[in-house]
């Protein structure tokens, strides 16, 4: 989609290096660097089943209970443990948050690490005593 529309006369200097005319009702070509600048001046597309040209919106954030991110937090635990890299615990045998948070996609704090770490290694345990 490179052709669009405006509804009034008017020449786009973009911070891009771009300058481009527009004749009232003329369809105009634009460059796909400057897709968002001429459609934030109100200028329509003219090739609407090529595709949107704006990006599409990110997809919404789901609210997760505190049970659903223990149980995601004790996974990232166990993907942490089986990949085995110094670089994903701190000097303390702690997981490191930012690593958790890459994995779970959520922002993980020191509590609710500290927390779940706490339980998850709790779990292990008695799940090894049971097993012996």
């Amino acid at each position: 989609m490179a052709f669009f529309t405006l509804h009034r006369a008017f020449t786009l200097r973009t911070t891009k290096g771009h300058s481009i005319r527009f004749e009232k009702g003329k369809r105009t070509w634009v460059p796909p660097l400057c897709h968002e600048d001429v459609v934030s001046i109100g200028a329509v597309p003219d090739d609407a089943e090529e595709g949107d040209v704006l990006p599409p919106d990110k997809a919404p954030i789901v609210d997760l209970t505190p049970e659903q991110r223990e149980l995601a937090l004790f996974d990232a635990f166990e993907k942490l443990l089986a990949r085995n890299d110094r670089g994903d615990f701190t000097a303390s045998n702690q997981p490191h948050c930012k690593k958790l948070g890459a994995i779970v996609d959520f922002e993980v704090s020191i509590p609710e690490r500290d927390e779940a770490w706490r339980k998850f290694r709790v779990q292990r345990a008695s799940a090894g005593e049971e097993a012996a």
